[in-house]
């Protein structure tokens, strides 16, 4: 019987989720929602502007994304 209830509730979780994300696209249809492309552009940052941003050295960025690509290796 327990697990017939959860079952159904996963069920009805998923019907909602499908049901709100159909809801808020025919939303932004309807309003022209459009992304404006000049925000598409420039989103990843320089080394440089990195190491300014996180108020550390260049050295110390290269750094820390060796030891990541490392870590990612392994």
């Amino acid at each position: 019987m327990k697990n017939s209830v959860n079952a159904l509730t996963i069920v009805f979780l998923g019907v909602c989720l499908i049901i709100g994300c159909w809801l808020i696209s025919n939303s932004f249809i309807k309003n022209n929602v459009e992304v404006p492309s000049s925000n598409l552009q420039n989103q990843l940052l320089t080394r440089s502007e990195l190491a300014q941003y996180l108020g550390i050295s260049e050295t110390a960025v290269a750094l820390r994304f060796h030891l990541l690509i490392f870590r990612i290796s392994f």
